[in-house]
């Protein structure tokens, strides 16, 4: 599994005893804006006691498959990680005093504590329809890519500091020191798909991308690979997949 982040993707449950009360049943459809509002869509979930589960739609913003979640509610706090595949995110929301709002911030797989609001949706309309980019930030069906590159920026006072994870498709394990690409590679994708990135190299090779799409099918020479987000403030985290 991949590991993201300042904190790992291990599931971060609220400590509940048996006599913790949820404050209000969760089940049911909500809406959600996410990473500043770059992100729209609904996220359905099911309480069964103090066991939250759901599905994450997202609808404007990115196009990609619908994802799975699972946590738990302590009081009117909520812990969950959504998972992408075998790549993870964790959220932690608060619920609002009339069970109207969850409200709260994520961190992990391509964000860096990213605010997560959600409203409860009474409607049983469906969704509005996706708006999708030209190409997705996650490549698609067999070979698309070998290894997935995460980058994300933590902010210490007035000092940025890169923490970084690679993952092996082949062999679904996430690797903590640098990667070595003995042929070199090519670019399969980025995640987001409009966050400026840049690479480096062991040998000091250095190249720089505005988004995905200048990014996609340019080579990567040979050597021990590392990717950052070259506008940290922007854009918190990056994940570049590479065949």
């Amino acid at each position: 599994m991949l590991r993201c982040g300042a904190t790992a993707s291990i599931l971060l449950l609220i400590a509940s005893g048996p006599f913790a009360q949820a404050a209000s049943d969760l089940s049911g459809r909500w809406s959600f804006t996410h990473v500043q509002g770059r992100f729209r869509g609904t996220i359905t979930l099911r309480q069964s006691g103090s066991a939250v589960t759901g599905t994450w739609h997202t609808a404007v913003g990115k196009s990609e498959p619908d994802s799975s979640l699972a946590g738990q509610i302590s009081g009117d706090t909520v812990s969950f990680t959504r998972s992408i595949g075998n790549l993870q995110q964790t959220y932690t929301v608060v619920l609002s005093k009339d069970g109207q709002r969850l409200d709260g911030f994520g961190d992990g797989w391509g964000i860096n504590h990213a605010n997560l609001n959600m409203q409860r949706d009474g409607s049983s309309t469906a969704p509005p329809p996706a708006t999708t980019s030209k190409t997705s930030g996650f490549p698609q069906g067999p070979g698309a890519y070998k290894f997935a590159f995460q980058s994300v920026a933590q902010h210490r006072g007035d000092e940025i500091k890169y923490v970084s994870y690679y993952y092996e498709k082949a062999t679904q394990k996430s690797i903590d020191s640098a990667l070595p690409l003995p042929q070199g590679g090519l670019i399969a994708g980025a995640f987001p798909d409009d966050c400026e990135f840049g690479a480096v190299n062991d040998k000091n090779n250095r190249m720089e991308f505005r988004d995905q799409e200048e990014a996609k099918s340019k080579a990567l020479p040979a050597g021990n690979w590392f990717f950052y987000p070259s506008n940290p403030t922007k854009c918190g985290g990056v994940v570049v997949f590479v065949k």
